[in-house]
């Protein structure tokens, strides 16, 4: 996001149009990204990060194995592109033993509250509800590991009706409106 530009429009909203009432106006120039992907959730073990054991090929082993867990959650990888996360909601150990027999570079099991398979199912029901509800849907994330919840944005949501909503995904869903009152 860096260097983006963010234009505020004053306008009326009547559910499907926006008409412009006053003139565009530059309300800010972004800083830098708003989301950096966390690093791993584990201390660095006795003996530091086996960095010398970096592997792409290990790495996609890693993942393909977590693809078959239905307690994965998004895999990641550090900023400093070395250490390969894998969460999951289940039993850590056993994920810690199995990934041991398939790759002995630097890799952090974490544990997190919600699954991918999990965060895909609210993502697919939220999208049914938002359209029901009339909610003309801009953009969503599953949010995978690195956030224990999807995000999504609508064109316009009051705050209300969006606390309302998030309330009944039980903290699985981050609801945005684009369109804000003025």
């Amino acid at each position: 996001m860096d260097g983006h530009r963010h234009d505020r429009l004053v306008g009326s909203w009547d559910g499907a149009a926006l008409t412009i009432t006053e003139p565009p106006v530059l309300t800010r120039q972004s800083s830098g990204p708003g989301y950096q992907v966390p690093g791993p959730g584990c201390p660095e073990p006795a003996g530091g990060w086996p960095f010398g054991r970096v592997d792409q090929e290990g790495w996609s082993r890693v993942q393909a194995y977590a693809q078959t867990q239905p307690d994965a959650g998004t895999a990641r990888v550090d900023s400093s592109q070395r250490i390969f996360t894998v969460p999951f909601t289940g039993d850590l150990d056993r994920h810690r033993a199995d990934i041991a027999k398939i790759y002995d570079g630097p890799v952090c099991v974490e544990r997190v509250s919600r699954s991918d398979r999990e965060l895909r199912t609210v993502f697919v029901k939220a999208e049914a509800d938002l359209k029901q509800r009339g909610l003309l849907l801009l953009n969503g994330n599953s949010g995978g590991s690195a956030l224990p919840y999807d995000e999504v944005t609508v064109v316009a949501v009051s705050p209300q009706e969006s606390a309302e909503i998030e309330r009944s995904y039980g903290g699985a869903l981050r609801l945005h409106s684009f369109l804000h009152p003025v």
